[in-house]
């Protein structure tokens, strides 16, 4: 059986390190704090949401609370009311909060009816703890994304130790606040009372435990390369495993085996992968193409690029670079004239494999592909022709497609395994 899991979260005992953000949530918990998880998406969140509540459930808190878990996907049409009710279900019975919740409900949980509530919650001695997953969700939500909602949150879990919220999103706590500035009235942001934690790629502590649970017989080799091509990155991680493992007896010839195992894991994540990019801001995808544009000729033998001219024309985008690296995607290389390079080579190989895309044809649409990125309002006219001619620069590099990528990085393998 393929020990290797991926899809959907993993619990109990699949679950694998995450101590430091466990930690980091417990602590603010315990001191009646709330918090934003906020990372990439399949970085794990929901896993370690599912995680903190299953360690309530098994009472193995300091100070223990009553755990609501709520999927934003579910919330779908929901209105403020609704979702009140559905986060109170684990202390609308208790004696000591029951005519309190009666009369929120007859008000329509209206904030002023809730604040009595979470007192006598407070009197009894007794707390909610509501974990909100994918809360970026909420803010396409008409019923939800407005200010009685976000006003609410705010002013109950910041002024109660009844009420803590965990909260998971892909955006960061400054994206939150600039998307729901317009609902605030006083103008103050409304998340600042939470405590952003953010998770990122596995240690190599967490990857050594995830490869020593599966009890597999990789050899040291192959676990240093699997966490290379992948990052760390969780998801990415648990594929290129889970195939590396399954072609392990189907595939003796190691070249063959690793690149049918490559082949498959990056089919498989190309969807997150592109869902990742997309999430990123105009100046995030800005500096990691930069990053990957100076790393792919070392990925490719024989190939050169210089990257001098965008790093003279484009906008200064340090601030861009610190936050990729803080979510896992960029590491700080000296070698390298940009100061950064990616982390993992997947994500490099799906940006190629758009690049590839877009420089196919023998006129190809730069300036499209620069508005579909939204680019091109960042950029000015100058920063914009030079990255034309950056990447009209860069298609002899892609000419032999994804495949140039995948024939590298077995070879390289191969000649670390056998010495050559």
């Amino acid at each position: 059986m393929n020990p290797f899991i991926f899809g959907n979260p993993v619990r109990g005992k699949t679950f694998v390190g995450r101590q430091r953000a466990q930690r980091q949530v417990l602590t603010a918990l315990n001191q009646g704090s709330s918090v934003l998880i906020t990372g990439e998406p399949r970085m794990g969140k929901t896993s370690l949401l599912l995680h903190i509540q299953d360690h309530f459930a098994a009472g193995a808190t300091e100070t223990p609370g009553w755990v609501r878990y709520l999927d934003a996907h579910t919330l779908y049409g929901w209105s403020v009311p609704q979702f009140w009710q559905a986060a109170l279900e684990p202390v609308q019975g208790l004696k000591e909060v029951r005519q309190a919740f009666l009369r929120a409900e007859r008000e329509r949980f209206g904030t002023f009816v809730l604040e009595s509530l979470f007192h006598q919650l407070h009197q009894a001695g007794q707390r909610l703890i509501l974990l909100i997953d994918e809360f970026d969700v909420v803010l396409d939500e008409p019923g939800l994304n407005q200010t009685e909602f976000y006003g609410g949150l705010r002013s109950l879990a910041s002024r109660f130790d009844s009420l803590s919220l965990v909260v998971a999103a892909r955006q960061s706590l400054d994206a939150l606040n600039q998307r729901t500035q317009e609902y605030s009235r006083s103008g103050s942001p409304y998340f600042n009372f939470m405590k952003e934690i953010t998770i990122g790629p596995f240690t190599d502590a967490e990857i050594d435990t995830l490869f020593a649970d599966a009890n597999v017989p990789f050899t040291r080799q192959e676990r240093e390369y699997l966490a290379r091509l992948s990052g760390g990155h969780p998801y990415l991680l648990q594929v290129a495993a889970h195939f590396w493992h399954e072609f392990s007896s189907e595939y003796p010839d190691l070249e063959q085996r690793c690149e049918q195992a490559v082949n498959e894991t990056f089919a498989q994540v190309e969807t997150i992968l592109r869902d990742t990019w997309r999430l990123w801001t105009p100046h995030q995808q800005m500096a990691f193409t930069l990053a990957a544009l100076e790393a792919i000729p070392r990925l490719i033998p024989d190939r050169e690029f210089d990257v001098n001219c965008l790093l003279t024309d484009l906008p200064n985008l340090a601030p861009e670079q610190r936050q990729l690296i803080q979510r896992g995607f960029l590491r700080e290389d000296a070698r390298y004239r940009c100061g950064v390079t990616p982390v993992g080579e997947m994500m490099t190989w799906f940006l190629a494999e758009e690049l590839i895309r877009l420089l196919r044809p023998a006129d190809p649409s730069i300036a499209e592909w620069l508005r579909a990125q939204q680019w091109d309002g960042y950029l000015k006219p100058g920063e914009r022709e030079a990255f034309k001619k950056a990447l009209l620069a860069f298609k002899p590099l892609l000419e032999n497609g994804l495949n140039a990528f995948v024939k590298a990085t077995v070879e390289a393998f191969a000649r670390r395994v056998t010495g050559g």
